[in-house]
């Protein structure tokens, strides 16, 4: 039976089967994923992390940022010669591009796209054994650039899914789709324009492909265009240069071999299909492919070798670690996403970088979409070919020699904060007025990023390089938290549960849970949804008028399964600083997963406890919606099968076909008579819709392929939700015919969904019925009228039901073993810090623990490092600063607490002007148990009472 009344509202757009690693989405741009230093003292101190700061006065100044033979010691390529397109790639170039173009076909252009629905279908129909479907279209156009103006020229949208947009597409460019030999300036036949939605800076995608081309691998070009449509300005776009037979003749000998790009791709018999070949598409020969497999799937030293006679390895190498130095997590070795590669005629692979515009992120986790907590900087190795050689112990060590050989040779942050301030210069003149202060403000990330990664790499390396915590599987990488357990902030708008595309809507800014924390920039495989609640989610708050909704969702790309958690409460509790406890106030959530493949739930955990904490809130168009979620559910509970006396009913109708993918169920269709044992009942309030069968409602016809199904549905005065589904060969629906259960292929029944409760209470079949259609279609609009009659008398059980349980709050504070905050320095020197003492007798994992230097806002709270732990009796000095790990500095009249994961307190303080004044702290007096006093600042010491 079809769980049909969770098929609109908000559930319905967690039809999010995609691998979202692929899409990208708009990033944040919080810096800071440098761990806390301490202060060396007579008694143990525990370094949170070993980065140093590096400052620029201190970074040696490596060579200027040109290609160097000596990055890989592979033979010197003699450098091409300067060629005509290298005037339209110059960075201090801006081009004025103009395009004239019908207004209809501009408007088809532009709102081409592709749901997650539509991947989801695609995945489900081809699985992994293509690559995924080119969905635009060419139109021809006029285009101008630079006073250069050529009519017939091929235009057409780009960009996979988190860079679609309808008023800033990015486009393609081919001047000989139409007129064959015409180019730009006789040099230039196609060209990539870039929007840059993912990057607001505008920086990353130029700067990157620069770093790649200085550790001597062949990159595409890069400069910057303003484009006008029909008189339109839309503003400042990134052109990129194609990788295409040009681009290879000035990297290679030879543009005839074979050129593939990767898109959620990688080396292993799970990912093979999804490879695009880009040139000699005509000759269906994959050996190159497969030889890379092979050798792969040899974990042999013979497996290596043999992989070394197909991939340039030191090039690889060079590649490899270029992705790592600029943060290039949705690359080949951390995302099996966005490159090519490229075999001369008889040569080896070499890899080409695409795809650069999500970069320069400093992250605690650089690759949101694996499975590790805290994996080291250094290193990338989810992918086939990383994996293998990082496994192996000989090229570990290359690996890291070759990443400090760039480092040395192709990093040098004078030259690249130079090139950041030139094209930061080009943003602010020729950006669009509406863009430029959040560009220049993102542009801090990026200057961030350049002075702290030496440091970063460098402590990760010394004195020795790290592990790499996970086996290469063959599965895509994804976290599958476990909603058993949790902790969400999260930031999103009003509104946004109306998006085609969830998952890029609002950003998590942490996640914890009993898999671990995870914390980024943006946590790019979840989503935030909000807005008006939809039928099926008012049933988790029956009786209450006016409710909103709101959704985190996930998408696990290791099983194709999309996971989340709803949250119901009336609308006019969105109020900033509002707090809300299951149990205590007004407010329902569920967890649920949706499998891979599947439309509907199959699975709903009603929450036994959690509480929303809003920072910011309001209902209006556009509202921020911020704060912080935590909860838990318990166990599932297997209720007794239900006992109903049988009975018979009788319903006229009309609907029409599509209908069930209405967000409003109950106002389609309509019921025009309704009898059961009792007499005519009155049919008020009930919806009825129509259309393709859902994966539970199939169960009812198993090995009947393209099944339709029809459903009543109505709303109880006791707000339970009742009614009736049948489900038929869609081909019969047609004219007007019956069909009778038992004789025909008809089946159905009936189901009641209990008040709260998100799943059917029971499912009676039919034991007999009529179907009598006076009109059928499967049109879309078609009507569809009729009267069912059918008899119920065999009660089967529909599965486990969950009921909402609580087993009390939890207490506001905790001692956590002793553990308190001893001592506070808001003017330390050269950073703010603070103590923790364990007064305790067990050591104390502080992994579990987050701080905040605000005892209200929870979406302040950072997690602790994770490793950090103390011993009876020892104290800690933590510093602090706002591009550290903790993201704030103390001030001078502020407030500080420590809380356990669930949200309980463990200890704060809160102090005034005057009390941690230059040169003192603000301590506990005796240590761990006394009040605070101003004293002199014994950090790692017992406090002393004087000043």
């Amino acid at each position: 039976m079809d769980r049909i009344l969770m098929r609109s509202g908000a559930l319905a757009v967690f039809l999010l089967a995609l691998l979202t690693v692929a899409c990208g989405s708009d990033p944040t741009t919080t810096p800071g994923a440098a761990a806390p230093t301490s202060v060396p003292t007579n008694a143990r101190t525990v370094e949170p992390a070993a980065t140093p700061t590096v400052e620029p006065t201190t970074a040696p100044t490596p060579a200027p940022l040109t290609p160097a033979a000596t990055v890989a010691p592979t033979p010197e390529v003699t450098p091409a010669k300067v060629d005509p397109s290298d005037a339209y790639f110059a960075v201090d170039r801006v081009l004025e591009v103009s395009i004239e173009i019908a207004v209809e076909d501009w408007d088809t252009l532009r709102y081409q796209t592709r749901t997650f629905e539509d991947l989801m279908a695609e995945i489900e129909r081809y699985e992994l054994s293509r690559p995924f479907a080119d969905i635009y279209t060419w139109f021809s156009a006029t285009v101008t650039i630079d006073g250069e103006t050529h009519t017939e020229v091929g235009v057409r949208k780009k960009g996979f899914l988190g860079s679609q947009s309808d008023t800033k597409p990015a486009l393609k460019l081919r001047y000989d789709k139409y007129v064959d030999g015409q180019s730009l300036g006789g040099a230039i036949e196609r060209m990539t324009l870039n929007n840059s939605i993912q990057d607001p800076s505008m920086i990353n995608t130029c700067l990157s492909y620069q770093v790649f081309a200085a550790a001597g691998l062949p990159s595409p070009r890069c400069n910057f265009a303003t484009v006008t449509v029909n008189g339109k300005a839309l503003g400042l776009y990134i052109h990129v240069e194609e990788i295409k037979a040009p681009m290879l003749a000035r990297h290679f000998d030879s543009a005839e071999g074979n050129l593939y790009e990767g898109t959620v791709s990688d080396f292993d018999p799970v990912y093979r299909g999804t490879f695009e070949k880009k040139t000699n598409e005509d000759e269906d020969d994959w050996s190159d492919i497969d030889a890379v497999i092979a050798a792969l799937q040899d974990p042999s030293d013979a497996g290596l070798e043999a992989l070394g006679k197909i991939v340039d390895l030191d090039r690889f190498l060079s590649f490899w670690a270029t992705e790592v130095l600029v943060g290039h997590w949705d690359g080949y070795a951390g995302d099996r996403n966005n490159y090519h590669f490229y075999r001369e005629p008889g040569g080896k692979f070499v890899f080409i970088p695409w795809g650069v515009d999500d970069t320069f992120h400093l992250k605690d986790d650089p690759n949101p979409f694996d499975n590790i907590s805290n994996p080291p900087p250094s290193v990338l190795a989810l992918t086939a070919i990383p994996n293998r050689l990082y496994n192996a112990p000989e090229w570990r060590e290359k690996y890291a020699e070759r990443l400090k050989e760039i480092l040395d040779t192709a990093w040098d942050e004078e030259t690249l904060l130079a090139r950041v301030d030139e094209m930061a210069a080009i943003v602010q003149e020729h950006a669009l007025p509406a863009d430029r202060a959040r560009a220049a403000e993102d542009t801090e990330r990026v200057r961030k990023f350049i002075l702290k990664r030496r440091g970063e790499i460098l402590a990760d390396l010394t004195p020795e390089t790290p592990d790499w915590p996970e086996p290469y599987d063959g599965a895509a990488a994804g976290l599958g938290a476990d909603f058993s357990e949790f902790e969400i902030h999260f930031e999103t708008t009003w509104g946004s549960n109306s998006s085609a595309n969830p998952i890029a809507e609002g950003r998590v800014t942490y996640l914890l849970s009993e898999d671990g924390a995870q914390t980024a920039d943006r946590i790019e495989w979840m989503g935030v949804t909000a807005g008006p609640a939809g039928p099926e989610e008012q049933t988790l708050l029956p009786g209450v008028d006016d409710l909103a909704s709101l959704t985190l969702m996930m998408f696990l790309p290791e099983s194709g399964e999309v996971e989340g958690v709803t949250v119901v409460l009336p609308r006019e509790m969105l109020t900033d600083g509002a707090v809300l406890t299951l149990g205590k106030d007004p407010i329902g959530a569920v967890a649920w997963g949706i499998p891979s493949g599947a439309a509907l739930p199959e699975w709903f955990e009603p929450l036994t406890a959690g509480t929303l904490e809003l920072t910011q809130a309001g209902s209006g168009p556009g509202a921020v919606i911020s704060g912080r979620f935590s909860g838990a559910t318990g166990e599932d509970a297997v209720p007794a099968p239900v006992e109903v006396e049988p009975g018979s009913l009788t319903v006229d109708f009309e609907t029409t076909w599509g209908s069930n993918k209405s967000a409003k169920p109950f106002g389609e269709g309509a019921v025009t008579r309704l009898v059961g044992d009792g007499g005519e009942e009155s049919a008020e309030g009930f919806g009825v819709i129509s259309g393709l069968a859902g994966p539970d409602e199939r169960l009812l016809l198993p090995g009947v392929d393209d099944l339709a199904s029809i459903s009543v549905l109505g709303l109880e005065d006791d707000g339970s939700l009742v009614g009736l589904t049948l489900v038929m060969p869609r081909s019969l629906l047609k004219g007007s015919f019956a069909l009778v259960i038992g004789g025909d292929s008809i089946a159905g029944g009936i189901w009641v969904i209990a008040p709260g409760a998100t799943e059917p209470e029971f499912f009676l079949p039919f034991t007999e019925g009529t179907l009598k259609l006076s009109e059928a279609g499967t049109e879309a609009g078609a009507t569809i009228s009729g009267i069912f009659s059918g008899s119920y008398g065999t009660t089967t059980d529909a599965g486990p039901t969950r009921t909402y349980t609580y087993e009390g709050e939890p207490s506001t504070t905790t001692s956590v073993a002793g553990l308190v905050i001893n001592e506070v320095a808001a003017k330390g020197d050269p950073l703010d810090w603070f103590e923790l003492y364990n007064s305790g007798d067990s050591d104390i994992d502080l992994s579990g623990l987050v701080v905040a230097d605000d005892l209200t806002n929870a979406a302040k709270r950072v997690a602790f490092p994770s490793g950090l732990a103390i011993a009876p009796g020892e104290y800690l000095q933590v510093e602090v600063d706002s591009d550290n790990w903790a993201g704030f500095k103390l001030g001078s009249d502020e407030e500080l607490g420590v809380w356990t994961s669930e949200g309980v307190l463990v200890d704060s303080v809160d102090w005034d002007a005057g009390d941690a004044g230059e040169g003192e702290s603000y301590s506990r007096l005796p240590d761990g148990t006394g009040e605070y006093h101003s004293v002199v600042p014994t950090p790692g010491y017992e406090n002393e009472h004087h000043h």
